[in-house]
C-alpha cells in the first residue's frame, strides 16, 4: 500500500496544479464553478488510473531488486526512483505547458558542438542518470540518507491518502453528473 501511495503522489500533484492554472479559464469555458469541478474530477480520476499503471510498472520492476536489502528499504528505494522518474517527467511537460525557452546563450554554446542534438540527449540522460543513481546508492548504502528518504516518504503516503478520498469525491462528483 506504501509503494501505491508513493506513486500516486506526483500524478495527483500534477493533476491540481494544471487544473489551478488553468482555474479561470475552466470556469468561464464550462460557465462555472460546477463544470471546472467536473472537469478537474475527470482529471483526478485520470491521475487515479495513471497512478495504478504506474504502480503496477514499478512493482514488477521491483521484482529486479536484490532480496539482499529488506523489504522496508526496497520500498524506499522504488518509491524515490518513481519519484525522481516522475519528477523528470513533469519536468519535461512544464517545459511545453508554459512555453519555456531555452536561454540564447545556451543554444549558442550547444551549436559550437558538431551534433548539438545528440549532445542535449546525452546531457539530459546523464543528468536523469545521475540524479536517479546517486540517492539509489545512497539509500542502500548509507543509513542517514535511508532514514531521510524513508522519512520524506511517509510524509507523502499521508498526503497521498488524503488525495485518494478526494479520488472518492471525483467518483461521485462523475457519476452525479452523468446521472
Amino acid at each position: 500500500m506504501t509503494l501505491f501511495l508513493i506513486c500516486a503522489f506526483l500524478p495527483h500533484v500534477w493533476t491540481f496544479i494544471m487544473a489551478f492554472n488553468d482555474a479561470s479559464m475552466l470556469i468561464y469555458r464550462m460557465r462555472g464553478v460546477w463544470g471546472a469541478i467536473g472537469v478537474l474530477s475527470y482529471g483526478l480520476l485520470f491521475s487515479f488510473i495513471e497512478s495504478i499503471f504506474v504502480f503496477l510498472i514499478t512493482s514488477l520492476l521491483g521484482l529486479l531488486i536484490s532480496s539482499r536489502w529488506d523489504e522496508a528499504r526496497r520500498i524506499v528505494l522504488l518509491g524515490w526512483l518513481v519519484t525522481l522518474t516522475l519528477l523528470w517527467i513533469i519536468l519535461s511537460q512544464s517545459y511545453y505547458a508554459w512555453h519555456m525557452h531555452v536561454p540564447v546563450r545556451i543554444v549558442r554554446f550547444m551549436a559550437q558542438f558538431p551534433h548539438p542534438l545528440e549532445t542535449v540527449y546525452a546531457a539530459t540522460g546523464a543528468s536523469a542518470l545521475v540524479t536517479t543513481l546517486v540517492p539509489a546508492f545512497l539509500i542502500l548504502q548509507h543509513k542517514g540518507f535511508y532514514d531521510f528518504a524513508r522519512a520524506a516518504l511517509d510524509r507523502i503516503t499521508f498526503l497521498s491518502a488524503v488525495y485518494l478520498v478526494v479520488d472518492v469525491l471525483a467518483l461521485i462528483v462523475v457519476i452525479v453528473r452523468n446521472i
